[in-house]
């Protein structure tokens, strides 16, 4: 009678388990299908007055927004330096043509997303660019230097003529920081325990921080929206890709108040700090947290953790721990920014032990 019932209770739970896993692959199916009615609805609702689009390869997104958008102000622009060159490039002279008779649409020739000065006359509520690539095999060196290239242009140009801006830079999913999460769409009130960026991504997060940029939101990008839209430029050539699943970075000038929380969309650092203790005095360790928090640096979000299967002793009883910190400044910085942070750290920690006659020492 036991055995039976035991079986029973396996088979229950058994069932139990498959269909929360299927709730759950259900529940993120409807999250997706939510954060895209979501992005559709903010190009419906609320689009930009005016919108700058850079390096748009076929003109067709252009001629797609402004068929939607009739009313809003667009300026056009590709890389190629005027239109024998477009046209030997993508052949695209339907396009072209259906573009140059809207009457909302400026085009422009010769404007390299990379330098600011070759942007067209601001301001402009939009600055958007969908899916940039060096233009050979995928090569993260080169891709990151592209973007690192794009990211200063844009922020240049922000800080001199459009300080309102908001730059939409769209990229695929797989080359993003958040591959790990369930949801596409992101703002700085998510906050993430176990904090993880994907570094064989572009990074823009962390390329934007050597900028005046900063990333206050994601969203997903459907090119569906936009009817006519037929991504080109594979290889600098008229050959389309595959532009589904993307996501769209919401980058501006903002360098926002520090935060409660560790956000995913900003650069996330994390160091290791080891300490020692003489014989006896092992109950100090409990004060490095707050060391620690206090030290690091003001404007800081931190999360500071021992690492207990690193506990080590020395022959004579010294007692050796391992801290892992996970940190985010404010505003956000570069990691060699952050390296200098945690080196005046390291000093004022020691100095602050030593001060205190504390028996702890930093390693």
């Amino acid at each position: 009678m036991l055995v039976a019932d035991l079986d029973k209770r396996t088979i229950f739970f058994s069932r139990l388990l498959k269909d929360i896993k299927k709730l759950r692959v259900e529940r993120r199916e409807f999250c997706s299908e939510l954060d895209v009615l979501r992005a559709h609805l903010e190009w419906i609702l609320r689009p930009p007055r005016s919108c700058l689009i850079l390096g748009d390869g076929n003109f067709s997104f252009s001629l797609a927004l402004a068929t939607l958008h009739p009313m809003m102000r667009i300026s056009a622009t590709v890389l190629e330096a005027n239109e024998d060159e477009f046209l030997a490039r993508y052949g695209a002279e339907a396009i072209l043509e259906r573009l140059q008779a809207l009457p909302n649409v400026r085009i422009r020739f010769g404007v390299d997303a990379t330098r600011a000065e070759t942007f067209p006359e601001g301001p402009f509520d939009c600055i958007l660019m969908n899916f940039p690539h060096h233009g050979g095999k995928t090569n993260l060196r080169l891709a990151r230097r592209l973007l690192a290239g794009i990211l200063s242009g844009v922020s240049e140009f922000i800080e001199r003529n459009s300080p309102t801006s908001t730059f939409r830079l769209t990229l695929k999913r797989e080359q993003t920081e958040f591959r790990y999460f369930d949801r596409v769409a992101l703002s700085q009130d998510d906050w993430i325990s176990d904090v993880q960026h994907y570094m064989d991504s572009w990074q823009v997060l962390y390329l934007a921080a050597e900028t005046a940029l900063e990333c206050t939101r994601t969203s997903p990008f459907d090119p569906g929206f936009f009817p006519g839209y037929d991504a080109a430029g594979y290889k600098r050539s008229a050959k389309g890709f595959d532009n589904l699943y993307g996501v769209t970075y919401h980058l501006s000038c903002t360098r926002g108040l520090p935060m409660k929380h560790l956000t995913p969309l900003r650069p996330i650092f994390e160091h290791h700090f080891s300490f020692v203790a003489q014989p006896g005095s092992e109950n100090r360790f409990s004060d490095v947290p707050q060391l620690v928090e206090s030290q690091v640096a003001v404007h800081t979000t931190l999360r500071c953790e021992e690492i207990v299967e690193k506990r080590t002793a020395d022959p004579a009883g010294r007692q050796n721990r391992i801290f892992r910190v996970v940190f985010q400044p404010t505003p956000p910085t570069s990691k060699r920014r952050c390296n200098d942070l945690v080196d005046e750290a390291r000093l004022r920690i020691s100095d602050e032990l030593t001060t205190t006659g504390n028996s702890l020492s930093l390693t």
